[in-house]
């Protein structure tokens, strides 16, 4: 995932996709629509880490900054 001031970039195995998406800043929430269907994830801080968790069934996932 790459964030954009209004989208994000998704790699996908090699495939590109730029999607919206909406923040929510008093639950620190985005959420995107792709491929129709929605995905709402809640994101977490830990030092130089952004942890997001899907609200809908609670997958983590850990993203690190790529220089």
């Amino acid at each position: 995932m790459n964030f954009l001031a209004d989208s994000i970039v998704l790699n996908q195995n090699g495939k590109m996709t730029t999607v919206p998406y909406k923040r929510n800043t008093d639950n620190h929430s985005f959420s995107f629509t792709l491929d129709n269907k929605t995905y709402n994830f809640r994101m977490f801080l830990d030092h130089k880490r952004r942890i997001i968790e899907d609200i809908n069934d609670g997958m983590i996932m850990v993203l690190e900054k790529v220089k």
